[in-house]
């Protein structure tokens, strides 16, 4: 248990002295704008403040977890991924792994085309890791820009897709462009003690946990003083 000092009570001083701007004060002094000059102003007749000292509260950290340190490292190699670019002189090869590409589609069952089943112009990162379903990704594999090919199968048995849910689904896709490729960045001990001072993954993934614990417990303190903050506006008293 810790105690609420007087670190957030001059900004809650400050949020009740904003009340005030629009309340006349005898023999206050006005700016030559106009309007009072609350720096100037003695507000002790006008806030009473509610009781703020010995506000005890109890600071509730959540752990870090072994996602969060995984989604960290994904993050810091995106920011040193290169690629090449072909928006502007378009390559002619079969699609690859990495490719960033531009496709239309149109998406059938039972032979007759579904609502919002027809897209004109969508763009994704070629890679076993971008979300869609693996029969689709494999469809793409190996084209050639202008071709069209044909992936089947089954959308997800969950309630997500409404009617659509478990049922046999056909997309008709063509290769736009190819766009771009991207060149991903390996993990290694040599990148590590370049990039971040650290010699080896564990003290990597160590470093890591600190710094996201330190950030947890942050945001679980801003949370406190913002809790403690409403509830002492909320019980103060501008006269």
């Amino acid at each position: 248990m810790r105690q609420f000092g007087n670190v957030k009570i001059f900004c809650a001083l400050l949020a009740l002295i904003c009340l005030l701007g629009i309340l006349p004060g005898c023999g206050e002094k006005e700016r030559e704008e106009g309007g009072l000059d609350l720096l100037q102003m003695n507000l002790a007749p006008y806030v009473e403040l509610a009781q703020y000292k010995g506000i005890e509260y109890t600071l509730e950290v959540a752990a870090v977890t072994e996602d969060e340190v995984n989604q960290s490292i994904s993050s810091f190699l995106s920011t040193l991924v290169t690629f090449d670019d072909y928006s502007l002189d378009p390559v002619s090869r079969p699609t690859e792994e990495n490719d960033y590409i531009q496709l239309r589609y149109v998406g059938k069952m039972d032979g007759e085309v579904f609502d919002d089943g027809s897209v004109e112009s969508m763009f994704m990162l070629l890679s076993k890791d971008n979300g869609y379903f693996e029969w689709l990704n494999e469809a793409l594999y190996g084209v050639m820009p202008g071709e069209t090919v044909t992936a089947t199968g089954s959308l997800p048995d969950d309630e997500n897709y409404g009617d659509l849910a478990g049922r046999e689904v056909v997309y008709e896709l063509t290769l736009e462009a190819i766009l771009r490729h991207y060149h991903p960045v390996e993990l290694t001990e040599e990148l590590l003690l370049e990039k971040t001072g650290c010699r080896t993954e564990e003290e990597y993934r160590a470093q890591l946990r600190a710094e996201l614990e330190e950030a947890k417990k942050e945001i679980a303190l801003d949370n406190i003083y913002q809790t403690l903050w409403d509830k002492v506006l909320e019980e103060s008293t501008v006269i």
